[in-house]
């Protein structure tokens, strides 16, 4: 077979799995459940970078981001990887995590939380806000089935939390009432 031959066949693969990525994903909602288009009208193919208001999430090749939510208080990414597998990225103000969490410095020496729920391995990331510069609070959560093994840091390490707007997004999704009225 020819190289052109194994090329062509390769884009094809990529687009039919992503074409079935894009089929699984619900639709991204907004407040009151509010559909706000179809996932793939919201797919991010990686390798790009997709970001919220403070936060960015690297995809990997083979991996598709798609628009999850967005509303007043916050705003979420699914991220669907090669293996069909995904996790869910929340970024707004969120309550202390659930349960007794287990907290850690990462090599970044960010905090992160992680508890457990329904038998999986969830993460808070810990964060300063315009708001409080000063107090660290969750402001990023991370859960699905892509995490509970070895890899829960590698995922983790592709997820950022600025301080100011995240830089070189592909796509950057906003949320919150400035938004919703179209102030912004």
């Amino acid at each position: 077979m020819g190289w052109r031959i194994k090329a062509l066949l390769l884009a094809l693969s990529g687009l039919l799995a992503a074409a079935a990525a894009a089929q699984e994903v619900p639709p991204p909602r907004g407040v009151n459940s509010i559909v706000l288009g179809t996932a793939e009208e919201f797919r991010l193919p990686g390798p790009a970078r997709v970001c919220l208001m403070t936060t960015s999430i690297d995809i990997e090749a083979g991996e598709n981001a798609f628009l999850d939510y967005l509303g007043i208080h916050f705003g979420s990414v699914r991220i669907v990887r090669a293996n069909g597998t995904s996790f869910l990225v929340r970024e707004g103000s969120f309550s202390q995590p659930p349960g007794r969490p287990r907290f850690e410095q990462d090599w970044r020496g960010r905090t992160i939380a992680r508890v457990r729920g329904d038998g999986r391995p969830a993460y808070y990331m810990y964060a300063a806000s315009e708001h409080a510069p000063d107090d660290e609070q969750p402001r990023v959560s991370v859960d699905g089935d892509a995490l509970g093994r070895d890899r829960d840091r590698a995922i983790l390490d592709r997820i950022l939390v600025h301080r100011d707007t995240p830089s070189g997004c592909r796509r950057r999704f906003l949320y919150g009432w400035e938004t919703l009225l179209g102030d912004s």
